[in-house]
C-alpha cells in the first residue's frame, strides 16, 4: 500500500552531524519501530547489492539515551542495517541525531509510511504508540493531518489494534485481507478466533487445534 505523507514539521530542528561509518556492534535496533514484517528474500537481495555496491543512502541512529557515548539507537534504515550484517560488513554510514524518544518515534512512523510495502497492522501500532506516548499532543485529528489523511482513516487502521495477538498473525502471514482484519476487530478476542475458524477453516488457532 501507499500512503501519502505530509512533510514533518520537526525535520528542520534537529542538529545533524555528517553521516560517519559506525561499527554494526554498536548499534541496536529499537523496539519502538512499528515495522514487525520484513521479507527475507528481499533482505538477501539489498545484502547482494550491498555486498558489490555497498550502502548508498546512510541510515539514521541516535545516542541511546542514558547509554554509552559510542553506543546508538536505529531510527531509520532497519532493512539497511540487517541486509548489511547478510552481507558480512562490520561498519554502515550512519548520520547521527540527538532526538527525544517522541522524535524517533515520529520519525520512524513517518519513515515506514513513506514505505509502499508497508503493512497495515505495523502502521496502526505506529499510530497508537505515539498517541499512547505524548496523548496531548497526538490525537486522532492531529495525526490525520500529519499524514494527510482522513480521522476516518486513522480510526480504521487503529481499529486493527484491538485483534487478537493470533488473528494478528494471521493477518501478517496473509490468512486473511486488510478488509475481512478490520470485520473481526470489531468482535471481542473469542468471537474473533471463532470467526477466523469459521471463514478460514484451514487455519485452526491453537485453542482450536
Amino acid at each position: 500500500m501507499t500512503t501519502a505523507i505530509a512533510t514533518p514539521t520537526t525535520s528542520n530542528v534537529f542538529p545533524v552531524f555528517s553521516a560517519q561509518e559506525i561499527p554494526l556492534v554498536r548499534i541496536c535496533e529499537s523496539k519502538t519501530n512499528p515495522r514487525r514484517q520484513f521479507d527475507e528474500s528481499k533482505l538477501a537481495e539489498l545484502a547482494d547489492n550491498i555486498r558489490l555496491h555497498g550502502v548508498l543512502q546512510p541510515i539514521l541512529v541516535r545516542p541511546i539515551p542514558g547509554g554509552e557515548p559510542d553506543a546508538f539507537e536505529l531510527v531509520a534504515g532497519a532493512r539497511r542495517y540487517r541486509a548489511s550484517k547478510l552481507a558480512g560488513r562490520e561498519t554502515i554510514p550512519a548520520s547521527i541525531r540527538e532526538l527525544t524518544d517522541t522524535e524517533c518515534l515520529e520519525l520512524q512512523l513517518i519513515e515506514n509510511l513513506q514505505r509502499a510495502d508497508v503493512h497495515e497492522l505495523d502502521e496502526a501500532r505506529g499510530y497508537a504508540a505515539l498517541m499512547q506516548l505524548q496523548p496531548d499532543t497526538y490525537t486522532v485529528e492531529s495525526l490525520a493531518e500529519k499524514i494527510g489523511r482522513s480521522e476516518k482513516y486513522v480510526y480504521a487502521r487503529l481499529r486493527l489494534t484491538h485483534l487478537d495477538d493470533e488473528i494478528q498473525q494471521a493477518f501478517y502471514v496473509g490468512k486473511l485481507t486488510v478488509a475481512h482484519a478490520f470485520e473481526i476487530a470489531r468482535l471481542q478476542p473469542e468471537d474473533q478466533r471463532r470467526a477466523l475458524a469459521e471463514c478460514f477453516p484451514e487455519h485452526r488457532t491453537t485453542a482450536q487445534s
